[in-house]
């Protein structure tokens, strides 16, 4: 398993994770604190992407985690800062699923999240499994 070379939540106790903001650093807490979270399968790889509000800036953050079809390996980075009306627009969609952590979901939330993933995330989150 990799993760990203900053590591998640480096301040926090061992075996405790806690998120970052990108913009400003300010600590998000863990997953118990994120607005949202679903997991896509926009190529054969699996990816789980969790949002979090900073109160103190008032932007989003990303935890991506990517799931190497072939390997099997998980590969985890932070992503944004993500401005505020995009973040609520995210989170909103992802909310309207039924069942946000089943990949295989069909829902429109999920074929939207997946098209928007292809098309609009940065060269770096889509090729994230090749590195």
């Amino acid at each position: 398993m990799t993760e990203s070379p900053d590591g998640p939540g480096s301040a926090a106790p061992p075996g405790k994770w806690t998120m970052k903001c990108t913009k400003c650093g300010a600590d998000l807490g863990g997953f118990d604190n994120e607005e949202a979270s679903i997991c896509l399968r926009p190529r054969e790889d699996e990816e789980t992407r969790s949002y979090f509000l900073c109160e103190a800036c008032g932007v989003y953050s990303a935890w991506i985690c990517i799931e190497d079809f072939w390997t099997d390996e998980d590969t985890m980075f932070p992503a944004g800062p993500i401005s505020r009306e995009e973040g609520d627009e995210i989170v909103e969609k992802i909310r309207k699923c039924p069942n946000s952590d089943n990949a295989s979901c069909k829902c429109p939330s999920h074929k939207e999240m997946s098209r928007w993933i292809l098309t609009r995330s940065k060269p770096q989150e889509r090729n994230a499994s090749m590195r």
